[in-house]
């Protein structure tokens, strides 16, 4: 049974806003916000949560790939909160900090973003990736590779004697 991502819209809603007010997100397109809540998903995914569960293919619900179980709701809250910190970052990358107006003949207006929290930002994002990379080469995503020298195996059954190197 699949979860659909709409159904987590107002949990979204809720958790970046205050309650009864609109603040800084607007709501106005549930396609983006469903599809941010699928992105949600999927960092949330790569950080080992949901290991049995998929985005579906159409991009609208969460699936149990391996089961029948549903993603409890608990599981629920994990998306949204991905989700909401995902927008809250991009928020504050978008967000000018500091605006210097001027007087002089024509009117001049400097805006900027805080070198300080965009530096940040790009280091806790290089600490994802530091963290993602452990996860695949030396983790829960590590792949064991073997390699049999064929050659060696088939000489070495000739010299045996043996009809056939392949034992099966």
């Amino acid at each position: 049974m699949a979860v659909p991502l709409e159904d987590l819209l107002p949990s979204v809603r809720w958790s970046l806003n205050v309650p009864g007010e609109t603040g800084f997100f607007n709501f106005d397109s549930d396609d983006d916000w469903i599809e941010a809540l699928a992105n949600g998903f999927w960092w949330a995914n790569m950080r080992g949560f949901f290991k049995d569960y998929r985005v579906t293919t159409d991009g609208e619900s969460i699936a149990n790939v391996v089961g029948t179980v549903e993603l409890d709701r608990r599981l629920q809250q994990v998306v949204v909160l991905f989700t909401a910190m995902n927008a809250i970052e991009a928020k504050l990358m978008s967000i000018y900090t500091h605006t210097k107006s001027s007087a002089k003949p024509g009117l001049e207006t400097e805006r900027d973003r805080s070198a300080q929290l965009l530096r940040d930002l790009l280091q806790a994002r290089r600490n994802d990736l530091q963290e993602i990379k452990l996860l695949l080469v030396g983790g829960v995503y590590a792949t064991e590779v073997a390699v049999i020298d064929l050659f060696l195996a088939r000489d070495s059954a000739l010299r045996a004697g043996t009809e056939s190197f392949i034992n099966g």
